[in-house]
């Protein structure tokens, strides 16, 4: 194993059979333990008992790298990151690979399905060699907007950025707003 990946281990949801029918986890489990990797597997890792698996294994194990095998990260991800933070990691140091929609519902059989999962932890793995911890900043927002240009999608912008709050500032090089809508003489609405 790489001295990077030497405190990573790997986490897939079984997603109620949506990523387990369609995917051998176990022949997952077995290679990437053979390459010196740490894997579990639970059902919901998206419950309360599923990321209560994460922080212990992670306290355990003194990990500093995830991946976690699941489905979208749209889904989950702020939830999986929240999961890490709580338990001591940066939440940088985690990457989600896509099982479900990317493996398990879209291979017409497990063979193939398995082995863009095996590829798909396997590239999310060495992603995280490089990784490293992210530092949180705070910037201070003022919000306000600049629009160049007074046609009809720079009015338009201009009026839904002041309707929602936002100072805005309409920017024209003519001397009349418009645009190429001012050229024309008349103009019907339906």
């Amino acid at each position: 194993m790489n001295a990077a990946l030497d405190k990573t281990a790997v986490f897939i949801c079984h997603c109620s059979g949506n990523i387990s029918e369609r995917i051998d986890i176990n022949t997952l489990k077995k290679t990437l333990k053979a390459e010196g990797i740490p894997v579990f597997d639970y059902e919901y890792l998206c419950s309360r008992e599923g990321q209560t698996l994460i922080k212990n294994k992670i306290s355990e194990g003194n990990l500093d790298r995830i991946v976690i095998g699941s489905c979208t990260p749209s889904k989950h991800g702020t939830l999986f990151k929240k999961c890490i933070q709580e338990a001591g990691l940066n939440r940088a140091m985690l990457e989600i690979a896509n099982l479900r929609e990317h493996c398990a519902w879209v291979h017409p059989d497990k063979a193939g399905a398995t082995e863009k999962a095996l590829s798909l932890l396997q590239g999310k793995l060495n992603r995280l060699k490089n990784d490293e911890p992210l530092e949180e900043i705070k910037v201070n927002i003022v919000p306000q907007a600049l629009v160049i240009g007074g046609g009809i999608a720079g009015i338009t912008a201009a009026i839904n950025l002041a309707d929602n709050g936002i100072s805005t500032y309409l920017v024209e090089k003519d001397t009349s707003i418009g645009g190429n809508m001012a050229k024309i003489g008349k103009v019907f609405f339906s």
